[in-house]
C-alpha cells in the first residue's frame, strides 16, 4: 500500500508538472493589430477580462516620448480598443509594456513594433465573401484534450498586412452563445487572384476563439476593421456553416470467405503432397 500511495503521488506531481508547464501562468497579453502599423494605427484585444492600461515607448532614445494608449471595452463584444493618444512617430520603434508593475507580473508584455510611413489608403471593402474550406480536429489527448481549427477564405482590395477580420459567430442551436472575436488575415498560397487570404479559428489546450464539433451548423458574420480602427459591417444574411462529419479513413480488414467443400478437398490434397515430398 505504501508503494502504491508514493507512484500515486509521483503520477499526479508529473501530470501537475506536465499541465503546468503547458500554459505558462504568466501568459502573452495577445494583442492584434494589422501586420503594417502607421502612425494612427490601433492596437485590439479579444478579451475584456485581459484589458490593462498600456504604453508605448521608444526603444532607441530619441525626441519621441513614450504613448498612452487609450483603452476602450465594447459592451457587447468585449472586445478592447487601443488607441494611440498621440500619433506615432513614422520610422520609430516602440516596445508596449504594462503601465502598471502587477500587471507586467501577470502578463508578458514584449510587444515591438515598427511604425512605417503613412500612406493614403481607399475605402476597405470586400471583393469576394468569406467560403468555408475545412477543418480539422484532433484525437482526444489524455493530457492536452481535443483541439481543432476551421479556415475560411476571402479576398478583398487591400492586402492582408493592412486589414484585420471581426468574426461574429454562433451555434444555430444555441443562440445564446455568440461570440466575437478579431483576427489577422494570411496570405493565401493556393489562389492566383491579387489579396487572396486565409482566416483561421478554433481552440487548443491553452487558447481558444471557438469551440465547435462535427454535424453542428454555425451561423457566421464578418466585418472587416482598417489598420486604424475603423469597422466596415457585415451586409446581408449570416453565412451559413455545416461542419459535416467526414468519412472514416479506418482500413477495413477484408475477411477471407468461408471455404465450400470443394476447397476443402482441394486443400486436404495439396497438404497431403506437400507431406509426402517433405
Amino acid at each position: 500500500m505504501k508503494y502504491l500511495t508514493i507512484l500515486a503521488i509521483l503520477a499526479f506531481n508529473s501530470f501537475s508538472s506536465a499541465w503546468a508547464s503547458s500554459c505558462p501562468a504568466n501568459r502573452p497579453l495577445d494583442l492584434i493589430h494589422t501586420a503594417t502599423l502607421y502612425p494612427n494605427s490601433v492596437m485590439w484585444l479579444n478579451h475584456a477580462q485581459d484589458a490593462i492600461a498600456l504604453t508605448a515607448q521608444p526603444i532607441q532614445p530619441s525626441s519621441s516620448q513614450s504613448i498612452q494608449l487609450n483603452q476602450a471595452i465594447d459592451p457587447i463584444t468585449q472586445l478592447v480598443k487601443y488607441t494611440p493618444m498621440q500619433h506615432f512617430i513614422a520610422s520609430e520603434h516602440y516596445q508596449i509594456s504594462a503601465t502598471q508593475k502587477k500587471d507586467t507580473e501577470k502578463y508578458s508584455v514584449e510587444n515591438q513594433i515598427e511604425i512605417s510611413t503613412p500612406t493614403q489608403l481607399a475605402m476597405l471593402q470586400w471583393l469576394k465573401k468569406p467560403v468555408f474550406t475545412g477543418y480539422e480536429i484532433s484525437e482526444d489527448d489524455p493530457l492536452f484534450g481535443v483541439s481543432g481549427q476551421m479556415t475560411f477564405t476571402l479576398q478583398t482590395n487591400f492586402p492582408p498586412d493592412d486589414y484585420l477580420v471581426l468574426v461574429h459567430i454562433l451555434n444555430s442551436k444555441k443562440y445564446a452563445d455568440p461570440h466575437h472575436f478579431i483576427l489577422r488575415p494570411s496570405a493565401s498560397t493556393d489562389s492566383n487572384q491579387p489579396n487572396t487570404t486565409n482566416i483561421s479559428m478554433g481552440f487548443s489546450f491553452c487558447q481558444s476563439t471557438l469551440l465547435f464539433e462535427e454535424n453542428e451548423e454555425l451561423l457566421a458574420k464578418f466585418d472587416l476593421i482598417s489598420h486604424d480602427g475603423k469597422i466596415i459591417p457585415w451586409q446581408g444574411d449570416p453565412i451559413k456553416v455545416h461542419i459535416q462529419k467526414k468519412p472514416s479513413t479506418a482500413i477495413k480488414v477484408q475477411e477471407t470467405p468461408p471455404q465450400g467443400w470443394w476447397q476443402k478437398i482441394k486443400q486436404w490434397f495439396f497438404d497431403k503432397w506437400e507431406q509426402l515430398f517433405s
